[in-house]
């Protein structure tokens, strides 16, 4: 596209074509900047923790929000499909904490409860009414916290959030962890 811009022959549609080479520069960008989103590689390299905290501190900065981290440092064996839906989660509910809550504070804690991690995302923001949010009056949040509420059920887990008008917001999520078993043959 660029080359026929260029020539000659194109003369009477390079704006056009201006036009478009810049929509497709942008378009790979941000499709580039998505892929790690979405797949950070600090995830597979490092862990869930690491990738979470990485996440947090680079969308608190990048939104001048206060961020505290928290893990107990506990093992927490999960599949590579269940740390990939639950690194995605965590980033989905920080984007609704910058769309949606107006905090100037977040918290993330990742602990291990008995056979189950627990992941709790904690704003200091505006808050909402869960019950009034959703198709219908149901509780399921917006979208992206249906979306969350519906992956996790396929997975055992479960979300609750905790929230009220002016009072912040916390969402919790708790799926459970590789099975003992699961591990063992994974060695094998």
């Amino acid at each position: 596209l660029e080359k026929l811009r260029r020539s000659q022959a194109a003369s009477h549609i390079g704006a056009s074509l201006a036009n478009i080479c810049d929509v497709l520069r942008q378009t790979m960008e941000k499709s580039r900047l998505l892929t790690v989103d979405l797949g950070s590689p600090i995830l597979y390299k490092s862990g869930f923790e690491a990738a979470v905290a990485e996440l947090l501190a680079e969308q608190t900065r990048k939104h001048n929000i206060a961020a505290e981290f928290e893990d107990d440092s506990k093992p927490k064996p999960l599949d590579a499909d269940v740390r990939g839906i639950l690194f995605r989660m965590v980033r989905e509910l920080l984007i609704n904490i910058v769309k949606h809550a107006h905090a100037d504070k977040v918290k993330v804690s990742i602990s291990r409860e008995d056979s189950q991690i627990r992941v709790s995302v904690e704003d200091n923001g505006r808050g909402f009414e869960p019950n009034k949010i959703g198709p219908a009056g149901r509780k399921t949040g917006g979208f992206g916290l249906f979306s969350i509420r519906e992956r996790l059920e396929q997975l055992g887990g479960k979300l609750e959030i905790k929230s009220a008008s002016g009072r912040g917001c916390e969402a919790t999520i708790t799926v459970p962890l590789k099975s003992e078993s699961s591990i063992e043959e994974t060695k094998k």
